[in-house]
């Protein structure tokens, strides 16, 4: 038995996270008011992350650095990847709102 029922097929995650803006824009998806990731995108970063921790540091190059980014990029994958979500919405943090991660 399921806990919940999974989204349907075109269900998107939204976030305020800076750092899936920073993502976003490593990619070019990324406009004023924030950026739609699909899953193929999200993927694609993700295979970066592992070329890099299998010894390609190079395949990081213009994306953000740091474990935490790393960790964002990962949960996040593995959440759109297991549960369904065709795309992210990444939106930009109002002025004067405090994004919180």
């Amino acid at each position: 038995m399921k806990a919940r029922s999974l989204p349907s097929q075109d269900a998107s995650l939204v976030s305020m996270n800076p750092t899936l803006l920073e993502f976003a824009r490593s990619v070019g998806a990324a406009s004023d008011g924030g950026s739609v990731m699909s899953l193929d995108v999200v993927e694609a970063l993700f295979q970066r992350l592992a070329s890099a921790s299998l010894g390609h540091p190079s395949a990081m190059q213009g994306l953000p650095p740091g474990p935490e980014a790393a960790s964002i990029l990962l949960i996040l994958r593995e959440f759109m990847h297991h549960l369904g979500y065709a795309s992210v919405i990444a939106l930009a943090a109002a002025e004067g709102e405090g994004a919180s991660r």
